[in-house]
């Protein structure tokens, strides 16, 4: 048989290559670099003040560009007007901004671009772009919740927190974030004179008291009315029972029919949060709560154990009024993410501007991704925060088996590659719309803008130890697949910025599961992480918009090796 024959009759039942994959998904991705940095600044611009907005955005001509890399705003050195002729795959683009319909100075920013293979050069070095496998909506992690939002990703976990449930201790948990960068690593520091900070979280109950007060949030989100009262219960007493005849026998002496409501109160434990020169035993809460019993639910319990979490670590503040309310909420919250170094004043400034940052997180990419990715129609980080907090546990419950699985997973570059670009940009934005109470003139957004707006920042991609998904590459042949656009980076291991160099065993991401044996590529494993979902199948059936996809034709086999590897 000639070979032109047989080579027709093996291509027939060869599987088809999916060209994306082998050309690197960064060399079509990045083609959309400048429409993606414009779509992030519409997402931030419902925040802009009166007498802010952005006007367009353009290619610079080569003289425009050349104008601006001799100037001093590309440079570090500011000195004499020089360029480096290293090549380096970039484009200048232009981006006007107006105050009241004046033009300001045009400010710039160096787009990327990639070769066949997703190859980039950068300052005379070449570089390979990695695909990163992210999940497209909620990410689920053996404890925490993930979410890429446009302005930051956003990890929620759980702590654990013991309370009286009328007069019987009851522990369950509560799900916190780090929301402030900048305060939680200030928290994590420890620099406060009244709390351990690297133990004290900001809780998203704690989040939502400040936002519309603590009673305004039971009737928003829980559906509830709450009252507040005051419960002494002596040290000596120590028996659960007695402490539970103590509680509802000064409860009924208020006038309360335990019938109606369930009792919350302090576990009287002191927090591990406080030094150990606070003698707590003489300050602890007397604070008690009552749910009326219709409405004594998951929810609403993880609502109450937030409120005593908060209310624990500062049981020398009694008024019910204070606590109904939300500036008390806002001073104890400025504590957990500043220390109290400040006076209150700037602390409850410093908060109210972090809430004005939070408003617009929730913006219309974020709404769009909610909805059809997780079926949720959410307007606000608020009603976000809320939903986290009734299902937090339920997710990560249900889908610790799916952890691992390639299934619904998406195929990202640009996202990342243009992260740092995304990053300065919503800084800047924050600098402009964190102070409501000042207008600011031209000669300030010039000031903000020239100081956010650093045109160079894409040069970062060279930095390889903190980029997970840039590798410096060089390959024998002309196979582009094997060392290069075959790898994967998994969205866990871009947070931290450090390339994966050994395996957690006890990782969900590290187990075996059926999807790598259709959708990973096993007969290239790399040499510091070999797991088959390190590197991807050039046969992988993607959709429009680069998620993985089952093949029905082998969804019995697959099914097949599921029943064998999986754990239970």
């Amino acid at each position: 048989m000639p070979d032109y024959q047989l080579f027709d009759e093996c291509q027939e039942d060869m599987p088809v290559f999916n060209q994306d994959i082998l050309d690197g998904l960064a060399f079509k991705d990045l083609r959309r670099a400048k429409e993606e940095i414009d779509q992030y600044i519409a997402c931030a611009e419902p925040g802009f003040p009166d007498n802010f907005s952005f006007s367009h955005s353009e290619i610079c001509s080569p003289q425009e560009a050349i104008a601006v890399m001799a100037s001093s705003m590309s440079r570090s050195d500011r000195g004499q007007p020089s360029i480096d002729l290293a090549t380096t795959d970039v484009y200048l683009v232009k981006y006007q901004f107006l105050c009241d319909e004046t033009k300001l100075i045009p400010r710039y920013f160096f787009l990327p671009y990639a070769r066949r293979g997703s190859l980039t050069m950068i300052a005379g070095k070449q570089f390979g772009i990695g695909t990163v496998l992210m999940d497209p909506g909620l990410s689920i992690g053996p404890d925490y919740v993930f979410i890429r939002m446009s302005r930051a990703p956003v990890t929620f976990k759980q702590i654990i927190h013991t309370i009286r449930v009328n007069g019987e201790d009851v522990s369950d948990y509560v799900a916190w974030s780090w929301l402030h960068n900048s305060g939680g690593a200030n928290n994590r520091t420890g620099q406060s004179d009244t709390l351990s900070l690297g133990k004290a979280v900001s809780t998203l109950p704690h989040y939502l008291f400040c936002r519309y007060g603590m009673a305004e949030t039971f009737r928003r989100f829980a559906r509830t009315e709450v009252q507040l009262t005051k419960v002494f219960v002596p040290d000596e007493l120590r028996e659960p029972d007695k402490i539970q005849a103590e509680i509802i026998r000064q409860v009924q002496e208020q006038g309360y029919d335990l019938d109606k409501f369930t009792v919350v109160t302090s576990s009287h434990v002191r927090p591990s949060a406080l030094k150990q020169k606070v003698l707590y035993s003489t300050i602890k809460s007397p604070m008690a709560m009552l749910i009326p019993k219709d409405r004594t639910n998951p929810l609403t319990m993880s609502y109450a154990r937030a409120f005593f979490y908060t209310v624990d670590l500062f049981p020398e503040v009694t008024d019910i009024d204070e606590l109904m309310g939300d500036e008390r909420w806002k001073i104890w919250m400025g504590y957990v993410l500043f220390g109290d170094q400040l006076g209150t004043g700037k602390l409850v400034e410093n908060v109210e501007s972090h809430l004005t940052s939070l408003d617009y997180y929730v913006d219309i990419e974020v709404r769009r991704m909610l909805l059809e990715e997780e079926d949720l129609k959410i307007d606000t980080i608020y009603e976000l925060f809320n939903y986290i907090l009734q299902n937090i546990e339920g997710l990560i419950r249900d889908k610790e088996e799916d952890i691992g699985s390639m299934y619904g997973k998406r195929l990202v570059t640009s996202q990342y590659v243009l992260r740092d670009i995304t990053e300065q940009i919503f800084r800047c934005l924050f600098e402009i719309t964190n102070n409501k109470k000042r207008k600011h003139t031209a000669e300030d957004y010039n000031k903000i803008l020239g100081k956010w707006f650093m045109p160079t920042i894409i040069f970062n991609l060279r930095k390889t130890s903190q980029k997970a998904f840039m590798s410096s590459v060089s390959t024998p042949g002309d196979n582009m697949f094997f060392k290069i656009t075959s790898r994967l980076v998994m969205q866990a291991q871009t947070s931290g910025g450090k390339k994966p160099t050994n395996i957690n065993v006890n990782d969900p991401l590290s187990r075996m599961h059926a999807s790598r044996a259709e959708c990973g590529n096993y007969g290239i494993l790399p040499k510091n992480y070999p797991l088959a979902c390190a590197t991807i199948n050039p046969t992988t059936l993607l959709d429009g918009k680069n998620t993985i996809c089952r093949k029905e034709h082998m969804r019995p086999v697959i099914d097949h090796i599921d029943d064998a590897v999986r754990r239970n």
